[in-house]
């Protein structure tokens, strides 16, 4: 079984967690949430997932088991 991760947050921490999960075996980064769709979205490209609006579509989404949260 694999795991879908979420990460909130688009900054050094959430980068370096998302390099990090792609060596976690049944891991896979499915969505990013941040305060902006813009900068959801340049992550999702860079590091994968795909960008969600806000969190309350996060918490929709059927692809998502586990969330980090990368913000202070």
């Amino acid at each position: 079984m694999t795991f879908g991760w979420a990460i909130v947050g688009t900054g050094e921490v959430a980068r370096r967690f998302a390099v990090s999960l792609r060596y976690v075996p049944h891991a896979k980064l499915t969505r990013v949430a941040s305060r902006t769709h813009a900068n959801a979205c340049r992550f999702a490209e860079r590091f994968g997932g795909r960008p969600v609006e806000d969190l309350e579509a996060l918490l929709q989404c059927n692809d998502v088991d586990i969330v980090y949260i990368a913000t202070p």
